[in-house]
């Protein structure tokens, strides 16, 4: 965070955290380009009581049951779990986009291949032409 711009109110935020959690929402943060207060706030509403710092400070939310608060943070667990999953594999994701946008755009590439595509299966020669555009980087 040392390079970013970040809203001086995130750090009274983190503060109110236990430090590992400290680190997850930092981390979940900069994952998503957000340093802005207002969503450290958010994270730190969902912040289960064993990771703040001073449990007794216990921030409330207007107009949240404790049933909703509790529900609110399963959840927020759950999306925080999946965002650090699909961060796991989006490398490999890519690779294989990359791959087999490269083979797509080898086959209709080649002339014999295409007059056959354009002669029976038009709508999916369409759909690997916008493909391969989309993923191109000489695209404009």
């Amino acid at each position: 965070m040392k390079s970013k711009s970040v809203n001086i109110g995130v750090f009274g935020s983190l503060k109110r955290m236990k430090p590992l959690r400290q680190i997850e929402a930092t981390e979940l943060m900069l994952a998503a380009g957000n340093l802005s207060a207002s969503y450290a706030k958010v994270l730190l509403a969902g912040t289960r009581p064993a990771d703040l710092a001073k449990a007794a400070e216990r921030k409330q939310v207007g107009g949240l049951t404790p049933e909703q608060m509790a529900r609110m943070q399963h959840e927020m667990e759950s999306v925080q779990a999946d965002f650090k999953t699909v961060e796991k594999t989006f490398g490999d994701t890519v690779l294989q986009l990359v791959v087999a946008t490269g083979f797509i755009g080898s086959l209709i590439r080649n002339m014999e291949v295409e007059k056959f595509m354009v002669a029976n299966y038009p709508e999916i020669l369409a759909q690997f032409k916008s493909i391969v555009q989309a993923t191109s980087l000489d695209a404009p």
